[in-house]
């Protein structure tokens, strides 16, 4: 293996400064000259999202998959669309009688946002007009829109990010504002304008918002005013990028993969870096765009996944633990000793997370028949111990990890339209503007 070059931050340096990826500078109040071991580094550092790609071939290393899952868990409520501040959605429970428990009436008649959050008693959408909308189950009824946007602002396109805790809502838009809501008295409590669009999901820990805008620079701010705490601008990317800046979070290191494909680890205690990966050099190609896909926190490590890469880093000291090279199509799953891969291919591949060894793989299309091959599968989740495949005609592929077999496979009535959240053992989605509960 190639030697893996690595740089530590040193605490010294100035905490708000960042690297001009065009000149190569160390970029805060003044812009000094690296020094010629600093310029070494940039122009050796390692693409790790660009190598030569593994095999795909079919494996079966005789293990038992299902004893490497972690338990079975229940959620209760869906507070950041990620779940937790990991990003880790693990081993959930479900009834898996595919059978539609709720259908709500039609929500908003914009076209809603594909993440949504449950705070514990209602679901909380946004739509494509700024809306914030609360809706309860139990009532079948929107409890209340909210819509900060008024006069001149509602003539722009809104890209929302939505993030809770209890019942304050926090809400960031591609115009530069920041606010909170609180969900029970249907008021707003405050509002800043930062000036630059945030472009990354958010995460809320001990009275604090972390966020980025879109020139990747991270935001902490409070929680009870909206005030600024700290700030740290890390590099920029060259081109335009379809995905957002992901951010995970285990107090106190907050992880950043940014649309520049570099990773930043930061000690929000002390205000200070501890460890990056520069991978500014990945855009060769006139068309090659980076494209992120997750960033997890587990057992003190980071799982960051790519389109074309899957890498392991050590939360603490950022040191490389390995990598594999794959056209990843899904986010992955982490769950246990067990990593979840799907890829372009269509392969589903079963890594162990100690070594990246394939244990298990399989050319998922090749089982499931004519008539589903050339449906494209779009998301993946590990539901009592199974992998669920869906597709984009509304079918449900269940593939039973200790058999290592196709078990069934269901068509729903329903289309989903957005991500898939898991509460209390059903499944919710949205189609046709419509909240739809699975059981």
């Amino acid at each position: 293996m190639k030697k893996i070059f690595k740089l530590i931050i040193i605490s010294q340096l100035i905490i708000s400064c960042s690297f001009d990826n065009k000149s190569g500078i160390w970029d805060g109040s003044k812009k000094d000259k690296l020094s010629k071991n600093e310029r070494d580094y940039f122009k050796n550092a390692k693409n790790i999202f660009d190598k030569k790609k593994d095999n795909l071939i079919i494996v079966d290393k005789k293990t038992d998959l299902d004893k490497l899952l972690s338990s079975i868990s229940k959620p209760l409520n869906w507070p950041d669309i990620n779940l937790n501040s990991y990003n880790q959605i693990n081993n959930m429970s479900y009834a898996n009688k595919n059978e539609i428990k709720f259908k709500s009436k039609k929500i908003s008649s914009h076209e809603l946002s594909k993440d949504f959050l449950y705070n514990g008693e209602e679901f909380i959408f946004s739509d494509a007009k700024g809306n914030i909308i609360v809706f309860s189950e139990k009532k079948n009824l929107v409890e209340f829109k909210f819509n900060f946007y008024k006069n001149r602002l509602k003539k722009f396109s809104k890209n929302l990010n939505l993030g809770s805790v209890e019942n304050i809502l926090i809400v960031s838009d591609n115009l530069g504002y920041i606010y909170a809501i609180d969900t029970k008295t249907k008021k707003l409590i405050w509002a800043k304008n930062y000036g630059i669009p945030f472009f990354s999901n958010i995460k809320i820990e001990n009275n604090k918002i972390y966020a980025t805008n879109i020139d990747n620079k991270i935001y902490e701010i409070n929680l009870m005013n909206g005030e600024k705490i700290w700030e740290y601008s890390t590099d920029l990317s060259d081109i335009n990028t379809k995905f957002k800046n992901i951010i995970s979070y285990k107090d106190p290191f907050l992880i950043l993969l940014n649309t520049n494909g570099s990773i930043y680890s930061l000690d929000t205690k002390n205000k200070n870096p501890i460890w990056f990966y520069n991978v500014n050099n990945i855009l060769k190609k006139k068309n090659d765009i980076f494209y992120a896909l997750s960033n997890i926190i587990k057992d003190n490590k980071v799982f960051i996944s790519s389109k074309n890469s899957f890498t392991v880093f050590d939360l603490l000291t950022g040191n490389l633990l390995w990598e594999k090279s794959y056209n990843i199509k899904l986010e992955p799953i982490i769950s246990g000793s067990l990593i979840i891969l799907f890829t372009e291919e269509n392969y589903l591949l079963c890594l162990s997370s100690l070594n990246g060894e394939v244990l298990w793989s399989k050319d998922i299309k090749e089982k499931i028949g004519k008539k589903l091959k050339n449906n494209e599968i779009n998301q993946m989740k590990l539901i009592n111990g199974n992998v669920f495949l869906f597709d984009n005609q509304s079918h449900l592929i269940e593939i039973d990890l200790k058999k290592k077999k196709i078990n069934k496979v269901f068509k729903s009535k329903n289309y989903s339209q957005s991500s898939i959240i898991n509460i209390d053992g059903y499944l919710y989605f949205i189609a046709g503007k419509k909240l739809v509960k699975l059981g």
